[in-house]
C-alpha cells in the first residue's frame, strides 16, 4: 500500500487539503488492505483509535499490531502445550 502524509505529498509535488491523516495512493489487489476494504484515495485518520498523521505513525501502528498478534499466537501455543 502506498500512502502519503501532508509532508511526503508536498515532497512528491502533491498538495493535500487536509491537516490530518494519510491518503492511500496505491493499493495492491488482494492485499490485506484491499481485503479490509481500503481503496485508493481513502484518507486514513485513525487505526485502532490511534492517530495516523504521518506515514511513520501508520507504519508504527501496523508494526505494533503485527507484533501483538504474533505474541498472542505464541501465548496460545504455550497454553496449549501446558494442557498437554
Amino acid at each position: 500500500m502506498g500512502v502519503l502524509d501532508k509532508q511526503t505529498a508536498a515532497q512528491a509535488g502533491y498538495k493535500l487539503n487536509v491537516d490530518a491523516g494519510v491518503i492511500v495512493m496505491q493499493l495492491e489487489l488482494g492485499s490485506p488492505a484491499d481485503q479490509a476494504g481500503i481503496r485508493q484515495r481513502d484518507l486514513i485518520l485513525k487505526i485502532d483509535g490511534k492517530d495516523t498523521n504521518t506515514v511513520a505513525d501508520l507504519r508504527s501502528i501496523i508494526k505494533s499490531a503485527i507484533i501483538s498478534q504474533s505474541q498472542s499466537q505464541e501465548m496460545d501455543k504455550l497454553a496449549m502445550l501446558q494442557l498437554l
